[in-house]
C-alpha cells in the first residue's frame, strides 16, 4: 500500500541506522541527514547500496523520490532531493484546503451554455487555514528542536514562497473571475 510522503510509519517499517536511532518519517530523515555523520552516512549509502533509496521504494512506494534518492551519492545532494520532494508534497496538500466546485451536467449540447462558472475563493481564509497547518505540523513535529512561533513577517513569506496565489490566479483566468 502507498504511502503519504508526509505521513510516519511504525513497526517493522522503521528506519534503523547503524548508530540506532530511529527513522520513522521522510521528514524525519530529512532532519537527521543534516547532523548524521559522514561515517555513518556511507555506511547506508555507498558503490554497493543506497539504504535509504531501499526504504523510501519498499516503504513509501515513491517512486519518483526513490529514483532520486538512487542518483545521491552525498549527503548534501539527498538532503537537498528530501526537502524538494517534503516542500512539493506539502504545496499539494494545500489544494485540500481549496472549496471543492460542483458543475451541474446538462443532457444536451443545446442547453450548454458558455458562462463562466463562478465560484467564490477567500484567499485570506486559505492562508489563514494553511498557516495553521504548517503550525499544527510544527506543533505534531517529535524531531524538531526548532521552538519558533510564526510572526507576521515569517507568514508574509510563506505566502510569498507560496505558489498558491499563482495557481489562484490561472483559476480566475480561467473562469473569467
Amino acid at each position: 500500500m502507498v504511502k503519504d510522503i508526509l505521513s510516519e510509519v511504525d513497526g517493522d517499517d522503521i528506519f534503523l541506522l547503524a548508530n540506532n536511532k530511529k527513522v520513522s518519517s521522510i521528514k524525519e530523515l530529512y532532519v537527521l541527514l543534516q547532523r548524521l555523520d559522514d561515517k555513518i552516512f556511507y555506511f547506508h549509502v555507498n558503490e554497493e547500496k543506497n539504504d535509504f533509496y531501499n526504504w523510501v521504494r519498499d516503504v513509501y512506494q515513491d517512486k519518483k523520490l526513490a529514483d532520486d534518492l538512487l542518483w545521491c551519492t552525498n549527503k548534501e545532494s539527498m538532503i537537498f532531493c528530501l526537502k524538494s520532494r517534503i516542500e512539493e508534497a506539502e504545496r499539494a496538500s494545500l489544494f485540500n484546503l481549496l472549496p471543492s466546485i460542483e458543475v451541474q451536467n446538462t443532457k444536451s449540447k443545446k442547453q450548454q451554455t458558455s458562462t463562466p462558472l463562478n465560484t467564490m475563493i477567500d484567499i485570506d481564509q486559505l492562508r489563514k487555514k494553511s498557516e495553521e497547518k504548517l503550525v499544527k505540523q510544527q506543533k505534531l513535529s517529535k524531531f524538531s528542536n526548532i521552538k519558533e512561533r510564526f510572526n507576521k513577517l515569517q507568514a508574509k513569506k510563506i505566502r510569498k514562497e507560496s505558489s498558491v496565489d499563482d495557481t489562484l490566479q490561472k483559476i480566475r483566468g480561467v473562469y473569467g473571475l
